[in-house]
């Protein structure tokens, strides 16, 4: 890697802004990150950033899968638009294999779950994105590694509400499975 595509990596790992993406760059500098898979898009900017280190770490852009599920055009009015045709020109001009899924995030999943096999790191923005009931849950497991990292996106109370990400752990999501496939019909 350039002393350049360092000195991106540093800037992004200590420096960048907001502070609480920073727990998502060190994800990808410490995995080696090579599929990232994104439940809800946050912010296009950020996305494109990940996506550019772990190709920098990498060494090839061609190497990184990304993809993205959801609503787009059909967003609630409470989060901000994101048209599907403006994600797929921004995210396409990095070079890394992109798959944007449009439509509800928990049907997304379940129909991407066996294309989705091995993935390296998982953010899930707002907490609502996929409901503990949600029968998207028991495909989860089959999309994770033994290194796999999960972010969930929480919202802090207060006057200034701010973003952090919590670790999801696999024994959190495993249990989450189960309690679903319980309810499954054979």
């Amino acid at each position: 890697m350039s002393l350049l595509g360092q000195l991106k990596n540093i800037h992004l790992v200590y420096f960048s802004k907001p502070k609480s993406d920073r727990v998502l760059y060190r994800a990808v500098r410490r995995q080696r990150v090579t599929s990232i898979l994104e439940l809800g898009i946050g912010n296009l900017d950020r996305t494109l950033r990940l996506i550019a280190m772990a190709g920098r770490l990498q060494g090839h852009m061609a190497q990184i899968a990304y993809t993205g599920i959801d609503p787009f055009d059909a967003r609630s009015t409470n989060l901000k638009p994101l048209h599907l045709k403006h994600a797929h020109q921004s995210l396409h001009g990095s070079g890394a294999k992109i798959k944007l899924v449009p439509g509800d995030v928990g049907d997304g999943l379940t129909r991407m779950a066996n294309a989705l096999l091995g993935t390296d790191l998982v953010i899930m923005h707002t907490p609502q994105i996929l409901k503990p009931c949600s029968g998207a849950w028991f495909y989860f497991p089959r999309i994770l590694h033994h290194a796999t990292e999960i972010f969930q996106e929480e919202l802090s109370e207060g006057e200034e509400q701010s973003v952090q990400y919590r670790t999801i752990s696999h024994e959190e999501i495993d249990h989450l499975a189960q309690s679903v496939s319980g309810r499954r019909v054979a």
